[in-house]
């Protein structure tokens, strides 16, 4: 096999950003981050309205994709064959008003949307999914409402693990929850 060449572009690293096409007006920050869910809406039905979820003192989201790696007998060139890719979300949310995840994402966090007979009280009570969104506001916001700079949407979201934490002599108590999800789909965001 040849050697490839490569060229090497020369930087002005002294007056240039790397990526310089960069202003103050695009940047975003966790304060300016929204997480919004809605149930998932069910198949010729018009979609839930997304609300927001509140509370949310953290949020990582994770992506694992199956590679299987092979090498032909004789030769130490590899090979990677890709396989299905799956997601998790975790988030952790301060339960101040005593409505856990699972009921905001049905009810919404105004306990006046919720009736005694409603309330979701384990993850075991609810297997409808649900769909989550992430939208990434600018720092720097005009006077009149903004428009998210990124937005991604989880569609078909499910709890697979929550835990509440009650610590003594501590002020809020705190829910973190693993969520699973089955797609990140294409869809256009109006706004």
């Amino acid at each position: 096999m040849a050697n490839e060449s490569v060229q090497v572009p020369q930087w002005d690293y002294h007056d240039v950003n790397i990526q310089g096409s960069i202003s103050q007006n695009d940047f975003t920050r966790a304060d300016r981050v929204i997480i919004y869910t809605a149930p998932t809406p069910l198949p010729g039905k018009s979609g839930n309205k997304m609300t927001p979820i509140g509370l949310i003192q953290g949020m990582t989201h994770n992506e694992q994709k199956q590679l299987q790696l092979f090498y032909e007998l004789g030769s130490d060139a590899p090979m990677i064959v890709p396989g299905l890719t799956s997601g998790q979300i975790s988030l952790q949310r301060v339960l101040l008003n005593g409505l856990n995840f699972l009921n905001a994402v049905y009810y919404g966090v105004d306990k006046k949307n919720l009736r005694g007979d409603q309330i979701l009280r384990s993850i075991r009570d609810i297997n409808v999914p649900f769909d989550l969104m992430i939208a990434k506001y600018p720092v720097i916001a005009g006077d009149t409402a903004t428009k998210a700079k990124e937005t991604t949407l989880f569609r078909g979201c499910q709890i697979s693990a929550r835990s509440e934490s009650i610590t003594s002599g501590g002020v809020v108590v705190m829910e973190q929850l693993t969520l699973m999800y089955t797609t990140i789909p294409k869809v256009t965001f109006n706004q």
